[in-house]
């Protein structure tokens, strides 16, 4: 893949395991991705820009400029209760912070207007290695200005350079079980973070060839970059890269005498079936969005192989034909994204207290049945199923839907499914079409034959803010489907 493709993997990759709800999935593993491609390929400043895109900090770690002996130093330290090794584990990764009875300090964003701690997330103590932080700059100034600190990002992206040039037996040992566990010698790596690696594939650039080791190699995901001069053009054309005019146009106008197209030819580790490829092609392949759809395909050959593409493609298609169950749609359909349409609080009188009493509208209705691009691939196959015409696929799916939802209210469990996945559900009916939307919620709320549990579904369905905003948009679309009729 170029530069850009890299660039939405890692956001694409890295945004996933930012998501709790991503890992606490039960098949969750968190594979290192290795890109490989020739030096000054634009790995490096490609990771950088993609952790800058998502708010979260780029720890950089150069294997092939770190001595051995620092980097598998074995002294064990303690600090809040908590051992950690010297040297790459306790200047280079981070730990969540901890007050000083020991407990995990909250995380923080910004809501409304007002700094909220965020329930069940951690800080992570990224000041304390801000040295080896690629976007330091870009990511102090951006919580600054949302009064926040860079300890309270989301997550982080560990990035191994030059991973195939490991010296040292024992620092390969510490970076392998960082690889398969996430845990070395008394350190645990916060889930919130993602691996990523670059490797040189130029053969006297490579000191040992760990990846010749099936055990080490299976446990990552190996990627193919390439020369790519758009990527150095966006890079040299920044207004602090230190460039001059004429430099950049030499190299626009010969390309060549920059970067040799023969070195985008080279050969990365064989394909190594596991078991773990099972778990890996159900995250990264099949749940996790992706803007181009070539993105994808790379990263199913690198867990597949290429002679099981073709298989993976004709079972894909033979279960597009079959419509998605209740449980699919409640936790795989996009999400409606509330956030590029807003509610828009309004004061509709005070309280004798003189607190205010608030309603919610949302802005416009244009705005509020904006399209969205379909991103996931489920919320593909509902568009074009209705696109090529397959009712039966559609009323299928709606009727599971609604029979799940009756069966099912009563459920604690349930109920905690659709408080995480309302979006999901909002999503899937606004994309119905417009009397099967109408039906379909009929069905749920006001069913005859369901009087007891239809009441139940529309408390949960209008709950907590993204409720309300189901409920106003249902007023809107109500509204204008009268005006329509008149």
């Amino acid at each position: 893949m170029i530069g850009k493709q890299m660039q939405q993997a890692v956001i694409s990759i890295a945004g996933a395991i930012m998501d709790p709800k991503f890992r606490a999935r039960k098949n969750f593993e968190r594979p290192p991705f290795v890109f490989w491609g020739p030096a000054g390929a634009g790995k490096s400043y490609t990771m950088k820009k993609a952790g800058t895109a998502l708010h979260i900090p780029v720890i950089g770690i150069r294997l092939g400029q770190e001595l051995a002996e620092d980097m598998s130093y074995p002294e064990i330290t303690e600090e809040n209760k908590q051992k950690y090794l010297s040297k790459i584990i306790a200047e280079m990764f981070p730990r969540y912070k901890r007050d000083a009875q020991g407990n995990k300090i909250p995380r923080r964003k910004v809501v409304n207007g007002e700094i909220s701690n965020i329930p069940g997330e951690y800080q992570l103590n990224f000041t304390k290695i801000k040295n080896y932080i690629e976007n330091w700059k870009q990511l102090e100034e951006y919580y600054t200005s949302i009064g926040l600190s860079i300890d309270d990002a989301p997550g982080g992206i560990v990035f191994l350079d030059e991973v195939n040039r490991i010296e040292d037996k024992q620092m390969f040992q510490m970076i392998f079980q960082l690889f398969d566990s996430g845990k070395f010698k008394g350190y645990v790596t916060p889930e919130e973070l993602s691996f990523f690696a670059a490797a040189n594939p130029n053969e006297g650039h490579i000191v040992q060839d760990w990846f010749a080791d099936d055990a080490f190699t299976n446990r990552c995901v190996h990627l193919r970059t390439k020369y790519d001069f758009d990527t150095w053009l966006e890079y040299a054309s920044e207004p602090d890269s230190g460039y001059d005019d004429l430099t950049i146009q030499f190299y626009k106008t010969y390309p060549k005498a920059l970067f040799n197209p023969k070195k985008n030819d080279f050969k990365i580790p064989a394909f190594s079936s596991s078991y773990r490829n099972a778990a890996f092609l159900s995250l990264y392949v099949n749940t996790v969005q992706y803007p181009d759809p070539a993105i994808r395909e790379e990263i199913l050959l690198a867990i597949v192989g290429e002679a099981e593409v073709p298989h993976f493609h004709l079972v894909e298609d033979k279960l597009a034909e079959k419509a998605p169950t209740a449980e699919e749609i409640l936790t795989s359909y996009d999400e409606y994204e509330v956030g590029l349409n807003p509610l828009i609080t309004i004061e509709m009188g005070r309280t004798r207290s003189g607190k205010p009493i608030p309603a919610y509208e949302i802005d416009t209705l244009k705005d509020a049945l904006e399209y969205q691009e379909p991103k996931g691939e489920l919320r593909k196959r509902i568009l074009q199923a209705q696109q090529d015409g397959k009712t039966d696929l559609i009323n299928e799916a709606t009727q599971d839907l609604v029979d799940y939802f009756h069966q099912n209210i009563k459920d604690q469990k349930f109920k905690d499914l659709i408080d995480e996945n309302r979006l999901r559900f909002l999503r899937f009916v606004l994309d119905l079409p417009r009397g099967k939307f109408g039906t379909t919620f009929q069905q749920l709320v006001s069913n005859h034959s369901h009087k007891e549990t239809s009441p139940l579904i529309a408390d949960i369905l209008t709950s907590g803010e993204t409720g309300l905003y189901v409920t106003q948009l249902i007023k809107y679309i109500d509204v204008k489907v009268v005006a329509n009729s008149q």
